[in-house]
C-alpha cells in the first residue's frame, strides 16, 4: 500500500484500488495456485468428516503456492491487516473471497460500472475475487468470481461468510513469531503492474461516465455540460482535460461561477 500511495486515482473506490495493489504485488511475487494433492478442497468441502489442511498466510507466502482455501485465507489476511472487511464465498467444490467496498450498494449501483458483478448483502457492497486466477489482473479475477457466484446462486448453492461475523464463533489465531520473513516484491515492478491495471480500470469507468456527457455536448455544448464533463475528468485525475473543459465553459459564459470555482480549485 505504501508503494502505490502516490499512484492512486481519486475517482476509483479506495478499497478496489487496494485490491488491485495486493493482487498485482502477489503476481509479481510469483504466487501460484496448486491444488492440495492429499485433501483437495473440492473433496473436503463435500465430506464434512474429513479435516482439511489449511496454511497460515506466512506459510503460503513461504511456499509461494496454495490451493483455493490457502489463497483465500492469504488474501483475507492482507485486507484485514489494512482495515478492509472481508468475506469467504463458497460454491460447490470451491472457495474464494470478497472485500467490502467503501461505497454503499446504492452508491455502487448509481456510480460504479460493473456493479452487477458485486454481491449486495446485509447493506454492504462486496467485490468478489477469484484468488486462484494467477495469470490475470484484478478486474478479470473479480469478473470470474462474479460469474461463479451467479452460477451457484441460480441453484441456491452459493454462500457468503463475512469474516467479522465468523470471528464471533471462531476466534482468529496466529503463529508464533519466527526469524524468516517473506521477501517483499520489487517496488518498481509492483508500481508498473498496479499502474497498468489501474489505468485500464480508470479508462473503463471514465468511458461509462463520459458517454452521456459527450452526447449532451455534441448536441449542445452548454457551459453546464462542459463544466460537468470537466468535473468528471478532474475526479479521475485527468486535470489537463478538466482545465480545457472549464475554460471552454467560460468562453461560452465568462461569469459562469461553477466553472470559475472549479478552474480555481
Amino acid at each position: 500500500t505504501a508503494m502505490v500511495r502516490e499512484l492512486r486515482s481519486p475517482g476509483i473506490d479506495r478499497n478496489l484500488q487496494t485490491a488491485i495493489a495486493f493482487h498485482a504485488a502477489l503476481r509479481v511475487y510469483g504466487l501460484a495456485y496448486t491444488p492440495n494433492p492429499s485433501t483437495p478442497y473440492s473433496f473436503t468441502s463435500m465430506h464434512p468428516e474429513v479435516v482439511d489442511f489449511l496454511k497460515f498466510p506466512r506459510q503460503t507466502l513461504t511456499y509461494r503456492a496454495g490451493d483455493c482455501s490457502d489463497l483465500s485465507i492469504l488474501y483475507a489476511s492482507f485486507f484485514e491487516s489494512v482495515g478492509i472487511e472481508t468475506a469467504f464465498i463458497t460454491v460447490p467444490g470451491h472457495i474464494f473471497m470478497a472485500i467490502r467496498l467503501e461505497m454503499t450498494p446504492e452508491e455502487a449501483r448509481a456510480k460504479l460500472p460493473g456493479a452487477e458483478d458485486l454481491i449486495m448483502s446485509d447493506g454492504k457492497a462486496w467485490l468478489p475475487i477469484e484468488t486462484t486466477l494467477r495469470d490475470k489482473g484484478l478486474v478479470e479475477a473479480w469478473r470470474e468470481a462474479a460469474r461463479e457466484w451467479r452460477k451457484a446462486q441460480a441453484d441456491q448453492s452459493a454462500a457468503i461468510y463475512p469474516v467479522h461475523e465468523a470471528w464471533k464463533t471462531y476466534a482468529p489465531v496466529g503463529l508464533a513469531a519466527q526469524a524468516s520473513t517473506p521477501q517483499v516484491p520489487a517496488e518498481d515492478l509492483v508500481k508498473l503492474a498496479f499502474s497498468a491495471e489501474l489505468s485500464r480500470r480508470v479508462d473503463e469507468e471514465l468511458a461509462a461516465v463520459l458517454a452521456p456527457l459527450n452526447a449532451a455536448i455534441q448536441k449542445e455544448p452548454t457551459p453546464k455540460a462542459l463544466n460537468s464533463r470537466g468535473v468528471a475528468y478532474a475526479r479521475y485525475g485527468q486535470l489537463e482535460k478538466a482545465e480545457s473543459d472549464f475554460r471552454s465553459a467560460l468562453e461560452k459564459k465568462a461569469d459562469y461561477g461553477y466553472a470559475l470555482l472549479n478552474l480555481g480549485n
